[in-house]
């Protein structure tokens, strides 16, 4: 069985979103989809999760990062845990973000904000 597969069957038994199934784990709803659908959207390359992100991903299914292994076929890992590369827009368009003014910055969290994947009750206020 392939991590996409397992994934997908993991939360219909379960009856979990990808959206509760991202909180579960820790990570974002979107990277829930990239693993489900196993190709990353900005390269058309297969995903190749981080060690530290299956170790979130086992936590959220109530298995230790072995079992998980033991449930999946060979699978590609990624040793960088760093986040998901972005392009050099996306780059451009964090560092526009940060140099701007807080007045700025609210505008574009609003703005933002029907389009975010988490937001926690502390963000939302």
């Amino acid at each position: 069985m392939t991590l996409s597969e397992l994934l997908v069957q993991y939360r219909l038994s379960h009856d979990l979103s990808q959206r509760q199934f991202a909180v579960r784990c820790g990570v974002s709803n979107g990277y829930i989809s990239m693993l489900e659908r196993n190709i990353n959207p900005s390269t058309g390359d297969p995903v190749a999760p981080s060690l530290p992100t299956l170790k979130k991903i086992a936590s959220g299914m109530g298995v230790t990062l072995d079992t998980l292994f033991s449930m999946v076929d060979d699978m590609p890992v990624s040793l960088d845990d760093s986040a998901p590369h972005l392009t050099p827009a996306e780059e451009r368009m964090v560092e526009s973000y940060r140099r701007a003014p807080q007045a700025v910055r609210d505008i574009v969290d609003v703005a933002l904000a029907p389009y975010s994947p988490i937001v926690s009750k502390d963000e939302a206020m």
